[in-house]
């Protein structure tokens, strides 16, 4: 219920105050298990996806999100109620690997932002390998997601928050099959491509 009303409210207020504009919507499955690859611009990210793929596909989405924003034992309670799960992102955290394969094989559909980290100039940075790692383990579709607009929301840009046009792209899911560990660097290019490939039709 907590999630439902979260991405619920989230979306009338970007409908409302930001404008929000969304492009290949039908590239997120209606079903099934799938990773959504998104670039990172602000701490309002994870919401506004959770409330663009719940409005038109009905899907709910969990997320990786750093160890430090469980230190707060009443902000924690609330953001694993929307789905989310501790990672540690200075390491290669098996148990957060673990935990989003198992979410994977219950169907789960899993949000990541490979940047690991928000953007502060707003440019797409190297992706982390661990989506590679994922994308070859369960071999599910990625969906490549291009986000502008978010900075100004919570983010780097916020003082603190400006009202601007929120415009979200998906792109056509990718699946990596038959992929070794040796290729994680050329997979993890290929999904951050694919992501900036989404910029210039946004």
């Amino acid at each position: 219920m907590l999630y439902l009303i979260t991405v619920v409210v989230s979306y009338i207020i970007l409908k409302l105050f930001f404008s929000l504009e969304v492009q290949g919507a039908e590239n997120i499955p209606s079903e099934g298990a799938f990773i959504l690859a998104s670039n990172h611009l602000s701490f309002f990210d994870p919401p506004i996806l959770g409330a663009v793929c719940y409005r038109y596909k009905k899907r709910t989405l969990n997320f990786f999100a750093k160890e430090e924003l469980f230190y707060n034992k009443i902000f924690s309670w609330y953001i694993r109620r929307l789905k989310a799960f501790p990672i540690k992102r200075r390491f290669g955290d098996i148990g957060a690997i673990k935990e989003s394969i198992r979410r994977i094989k219950e169907g789960g559909a899993i949000a990541i932002f490979p940047e690991g980290g928000r953007s502060v100039e707003g440019n797409i940075k190297e992706g982390f390998r661990g989506i590679a790692l994922l994308a070859t383990k369960t071999k599910i579709p990625v969906v490549p997601v291009f986000m502008k607009g978010a900075d100004f929301i919570l983010g780097s840009k916020s003082k603190p928050i400006n009202f601007c046009k929120v415009h979200i792209r998906f792109g056509t899911p990718i699946l990596f099959y038959g992929k070794g560990s040796k290729n994680y660097s050329e997979i993890t290019n290929r999904i951050m491509l694919a992501i900036k490939g989404l910029v210039d039709n946004s």
